[in-house]
């Protein structure tokens, strides 16, 4: 429902990677419409937020997802008292009621599928498929995050070499570039 007013205030979109591809498609068509409408350039940035998880296998990464995801859910939920629903009666803030839903909903690992099924949880190849369906709603930057509660410092090491080594680079030559010289600075 923000779109049009992001676009207003001449600001670039910015999204996470809760909702689904169709709806995002939606919310990028929307604000492109309203920018043009005003005269602003959708030449812009376009950054979504996305969970990663990776392994080796679409199903070790759903299964560390389901046991380390549902953690940054219930805190969220705790932080904003979605059990008060705080917003419910605010005019224009009406989205929120259902981002708190989803925030007690995802609280429980049994739920997860459909967030999964959005985000980079997978092996290489799932993710790479799920940042081309990301490119093809219209984000062109992504912010890839391993770091939520109670996630061991390795397991996030391993999910962020995993990407950089077995995605990053199918979509820019020097990511690739820059990826091997800072490991090559970091090993010495």
């Amino acid at each position: 429902e923000s779109a049009e007013r992001i676009a207003d205030l001449g600001l670039a979109p910015m999204s996470n990677g809760f909702l689904p591809f169709d709806m995002q498609k939606q919310i990028m068509a929307r604000w492109d419409a309203r920018a043009r409408a005003r005269g602003f350039s959708v030449d812009v940035g376009r950054p979504v937020v996305i969970s990663c998880v990776m392994a080796d296998t679409d199903a070790e990464a759903r299964d560390l997802a389901r046991e380390y995801l549902p953690r940054f859910f219930a805190l969220a939920a705790r932080h904003y008292e979605v059990d008060r629903d705080p917003y419910k009666n605010i005019k224009g803030y009406e989205a929120f009621s259902k981002l708190f839903a989803g925030l007690t909903r995802f609280s429980d690992p049994a739920n997860l599928d459909p967030y999964m099924d959005v985000t980079l949880v997978g092996g290489a190849e799932t993710v790479r498929r799920q940042i081309e369906s990301y490119l093809d709603c219209g984000f062109n930057n992504f912010m890839v995050m391993a770091a939520s509660p109670g996630i061991p410092q390795g397991l996030r090491q391993e999910w962020l070499e995993r990407f950089a080594k077995d995605v990053a680079p199918h979509f820019s030559p020097r990511f690739a570039q820059r990826h091997g010289r800072a490991r090559q600075a970091f090993a010495q």
